[in-house]
Order: structure tokens, then sequence, then C-alpha cells
């Protein structure tokens, strides 16, 4: 079955560039969470918020492990976008 994609727009104020925004949405959204009431994410991998690199992390509860694939920013440096993958839709997968 082909993956299912969702799509979010969002202005993050108080940031100069795409790469910042994206930037500053990683570390607060991808490594800490979000701040929703659960525990952090623990961090699969290591690597640079915002970097080409890709990041996994386990989400406890519900046991999903997510992939951060590939970030890009547009050719005029304004806006920017995300693609992650869930590696297990189920904590028995």
């Amino acid at each position: 079955a082909p993956p299912q994609l969702y799509t979010l727009r969002l202005d993050l104020r108080g940031c100069d560039s795409a790469r910042e925004a994206i930037s500053v949405w990683t570390r607060f959204v991808w490594e800490s969470g979000g701040g929703l009431p659960v525990p952090p994410p623990l961090l699969l991998t290591s690597g640079n918020s915002g970097s080409d690199m890709l990041l996994e992390r386990l989400q406890v509860p519900p046991f999903l492990r997510e992939v951060l694939l590939r970030v890009d920013s547009d050719s005029d440096g304004r806006g920017c976008a995300a693609e992650y993958c869930v590696r297990n839709p189920g904590c028995l997968t």
C-alpha cells in the first residue's frame, strides 16, 4: 500500500529564514516532543537539528518508531518542508 501523506502548513514567527524555522521546528517538535503531555521521544540517531542527516526517534508511548527523511527549503528561502515516515505503525510491528 502506498504511504499516507499529510501536509501541515504553519508560520513560525520570529524566524529570519526557512532554515532557521526548520531548525526551531526540529528541536521543539522532533527532539523535545512538541509540548505533548507524554515523555519526550528517545532519539535513536544523533545529528544536528536541521541537518540533512536522517533523524530517528522512538515515541513512548505508543512505541512509534519515526524517521525524519528529508528537510527541504524553497529556492527563494521563504518556505520549507519536512518529510518523515513511521517505521512501525503499531506496537507489535
